[in-house]
């Protein structure tokens, strides 16, 4: 899951996985991406806009050491 990134902006996402909350999540959108059955639910369609509070939630998660970032920025890729 490393190597996932938002389908909007092909920027990394981030992975929440802390108690009652297991999604993607892309902070400069604010858009909630879930995952059902283990599978990653990535499409812009299907995303959920948040509300500021939501983002706001989701980035507390982040600093309390609950959110994974899925990829790194890489100069070297020219795609």
């Amino acid at each position: 899951m490393e190597i996932l990134v938002c389908p909007e902006d092909k920027k990394p996402l981030w992975l929440i996985d802390a108690p009652g909350e297991y999604c993607f999540y892309n902070p400069r959108l604010r858009k909630k991406y879930r995952i059902t059955d283990d599978i990653p639910i990535l499409l812009s369609e299907e995303a959920e806009s948040l509300s500021p509070e939501e983002a706001e939630a989701l980035d507390s998660l982040i600093e309390r050491g609950y959110g994974t970032e899925t990829a790194k920025a890489d100069s070297s890729n020219t795609d």
